[in-house]
């Protein structure tokens, strides 16, 4: 979903039209890709973590306003100083400043994973070897031996 939506996207930012209107569509056409991006995210939730889908919702519906935003300041042709600019710039730099706390949240998880299954790897040789040990009294023998 993810690949066939940035596939989409990077031939519509290809696209170079010559016309006003021809960029309008294109425009529009970018922001019906997002908006569809954002309806199959909250109907089928691909993540397996609840945390990814709230985050990648949220993420998605931030670009659909922003870029609604940016759609509309265009058609307006009111230049560089459109208020819709400069609130779609604010939204952009809210969702990239999600994007660096998930990233951090996931390197701190994942950390954390790591430890814990660490400890478990080893409590769990511990006492296999435990079992081992006592399952078989000659090999405490000469393990004492050595």
């Amino acid at each position: 979903m993810e690949l066939a939506s940035i596939l989409i996207l990077s031939l519509l930012s290809a696209w170079r039209p010559s016309v006003g209107k021809e960029c309008d569509v294109r425009n529009i056409l970018i922001f019906l890709l997002f908006l569809v991006y954002l309806v199959l995210l909250v109907f089928l939730r691909p993540f397996s973590a609840a945390l990814d889908n709230i985050v990648s919702i949220g993420l998605t519906a931030m670009m659909v306003f922003a870029v609604l935003l940016m759609t509309l300041g265009i058609q307006q042709r009111a230049g560089q100083n459109n208020a819709t600019f400069a609130i779609s710039g604010w939204i952009l730099m809210m969702s990239s400043i999600v994007v660096l706390m998930k990233a951090v949240w996931d390197l701190v998880t994942y950390g954390v994973d790591i430890y814990l299954t660490r400890r478990y790897t080893a409590r769990e040789m511990a006492r296999k070897k435990g079992e081992l040990l006592a399952a078989a009294p000659e090999v405490q023998l000469e393990e004492r031996s050595l």
